[in-house]
């Protein structure tokens, strides 16, 4: 003869099968706030940071002691040019998705003899680039700075290679008038810092080339109004 399962069992099933349902949901809206939570990490990380992207310039260039802002970020390496900008375009700049990028590359492919087209070419295809893949990014591009080649100025002095001011003054000629087309910013940075002769004014320089930190004063002021 069958015997009837006490309700003591079937109470106890009961409120095992309630309590394994209760975890279930908590288990799900867990993880669909994690997954939430996640994707709010990523859109925050991705949103409101400026790429500075360059060469030792800009990688001498504290932005803490100029702007305090976490959100402002250095990627210049020392002996770039525009060949290895191209090469390093997506890992420090496109992957961040930043809202603004500011650009200043070039005067090293001259002392590797780039040609002076072929740098004006990269410089463009790292623009169009940045438009392509991220296109909600704000691109400044910032004129080539000057040099100053006086050995009479220092012992550090004459000691900038092959980079000269009218091969520079060229290239940023024709990158203003790519801007000006693509309707890009075009930030001329170069008269700011030269003086009476047109050379890179040595207040502003250890080395003819590098800045010191006159030359990146007078740099954030430039750029500040665009930031």
């Amino acid at each position: 003869m069958k015997k009837d399962v006490p309700f003591k069992n079937i109470l106890m099933i009961i409120i095992t099968f309630i309590i394994l349902l209760l975890e279930m949901i908590i288990i799900t809206q867990n993880h669909l706030l994690q997954k939430e939570i996640t994707k709010e990490t990523v859109i925050i990380y991705k949103s409101h940071k400026t790429i500075f992207l360059g060469d030792s310039i800009t990688e001498r260039y504290n932005l803490d002691d100029y702007f305090h802002n976490e959100n402002y970020i250095n990627k210049g390496i020392g002996g770039n040019t525009t060949r290895n900008i191209l090469d390093r375009l997506k890992k420090d700049v496109l992957d961040y998705e930043p809202d603004k990028v500011f650009i200043l590359i070039g005067t090293n492919d001259i002392v590797h003899n780039i040609d002076s087209e072929e740098t004006i070419d990269n410089i463009k295809s790292i623009i169009n680039i940045i438009q392509e893949k991220t296109p909600n990014t704000e691109i400044f591009l910032e004129s080539i700075y000057p040099v100053n080649n006086n050995k009479k100025a220092g012992k550090n002095f004459g000691k900038i290679g092959k980079r000269n001011n009218d091969d520079i003054k060229y290239i940023n000629s024709k990158l203003k008038e790519f801007c000006k087309e693509k309707k890009i910013t075009y930030i001329d940075v170069y008269d700011a810092l030269t003086n009476e002769d047109g050379d890179l004014s040595t207040k502003y320089t250890n080395d003819g080339l590098h800045l010191n930190e006159y030359g990146y004063i007078i740099v954030s002021n430039v750029l500040r109004k665009f930031l």
